[in-house]
């Protein structure tokens, strides 16, 4: 299975780095993904998430800021997002109010 790593405010991709490894001794093809989390180019991170999709069934992994990058993505309706299943978060504030900055219409 495909599963994407997202990690969370203030952290880097390393941080997840023992999961990838994990998961990729299990078979999995990982993305483990690094993004400023201070202002985040969601654009961009979205156009790699998509691209590593690839119309593949894909889980999502997610940290405090990353499970909210993951709603914002999923909201944001991409053809590829339709393939994301499961999505796992781990510590993220979902009931905390939407900034502005993280809305589905990035930029």
């Amino acid at each position: 299975m495909k599963i994407i790593l997202l990690h969370g405010l203030y952290m880097h991709g390393i941080a997840l780095i023992p999961l990838r490894n994990r998961l990729q001794e299990a078979g999995h093809d990982v993305l483990n993904l690094s993004y400023n989390t201070v202002f985040p180019d969601l654009d961009t991170l979205f156009a790699e998430m998509d691209a590593f999709i690839d119309a593949q069934p894909t889980a999502i992994v997610a940290h405090s800021m990353g499970g909210v990058i993951t709603r914002v993505y999923l909201e944001a309706d991409s053809e590829m997002s339709r393939f994301v299943e499961p999505v796992i978060t781990l510590g993220t504030p979902h009931q905390a109010p939407k900034s502005p900055r993280f809305s589905a219409k990035s930029g």
